[in-house]
């Protein structure tokens, strides 16, 4: 999902191996204050697919998930499952269709 360049000292390879969120302060534009931002919101994961629950992520988490989320659409799709979490993936995915043909016609439209 994110592509980090231009590396400090860190190879790709050892990128996609990584163990801890802390070695991130060997890629180039990475300090500590940055990357303790970033810890509420990065795990390391192994490198295959890992699922995130979307009743529990927070929206910072969803916008980096969802392609063209803003961040605004994201805190509105939070606030909406706290009054009722999603039954299933298959729910959650009507909200976004829903949220993509609301932004297409304000597009249209307005």
């Amino acid at each position: 999902m994110f592509i980090i360049l231009p590396w400090r000292s860190l190879t790709a390879r050892q990128i996609v191996h990584m163990v801890e969120l802390a070695e991130l302060a060997q890629v180039k534009g990475f300090d500590s204050r940055t990357i303790e931002k970033l810890r509420a919101f990065v795990s390391i994961l192994p490198v295959s697919r890992t699922p995130v629950n979307v009743n529990f992520a927070p929206a910072e988490v969803l916008v980096g998930l969802i392609e063209d989320l803003t961040l605004s659409d994201a805190r509105l799709i939070v606030q909406q499952r706290q009054g009722q979490p999603y039954k299933d993936i298959a729910d959650f995915k009507q909200t976004l269709a829903a949220w993509r043909d609301k932004r297409l016609w304000m597009a249209i439209f307005l």
